[in-house]
C-alpha cells in the first residue's frame, strides 16, 4: 500500500459524504478505528454495506486521550521547527 491510497479526513461525516468519498475511489475494504457514535462509525458502516465494501474496524482500549488540542498544535510546530516533541502528552 503506497501513501495514495490512504484517504485520511477528520469528520464525523453522513453516511451520504462516506458513499460518495467510497464511491468516488472504489475501494475493496476501509480500515478504520472505532471513533464510537459521536465519531461517525456506524455512518461509515452503513456506507461500507450499501456498496459492498468490506469494513475493517480497529477498535480501542480504554483511554485517557488528548484533550487538550493546544497541546497538540504545540508540540506539531515545535517539532516542525526541528525540535523535539515534549512528550507531554505521549
Amino acid at each position: 500500500m503506497s501513501k495514495r491510497d490512504i484517504i485520511a479526513v477528520l469528520g464525523p461525516y453522513s453516511k451520504e459524504y462516506n458513499k460518495a468519498m467510497f464511491w468516488e475511489y472504489n475501494p475493496k475494504y476501509c480500515i478504520m478505528k472505532d471513533s464510537g457514535e459521536k465519531g461517525g462509525t456506524l455512518e461509515k458502516l452503513l456506507a461500507c454495506e450499501d456498496l459492498g465494501i468490506i469494513p475493517i474496524v480497529i477498535g480501542r482500549e480504554s483511554e485517557e486521550g488528548i484533550i487538550d488540542l493546544d497541546l497538540v498544535e504545540r508540540s506539531i510546530r515545535k517539532t516542525s521547527e526541528g525540535g523535539r516533541p515534549s512528550g507531554e502528552f505521549i
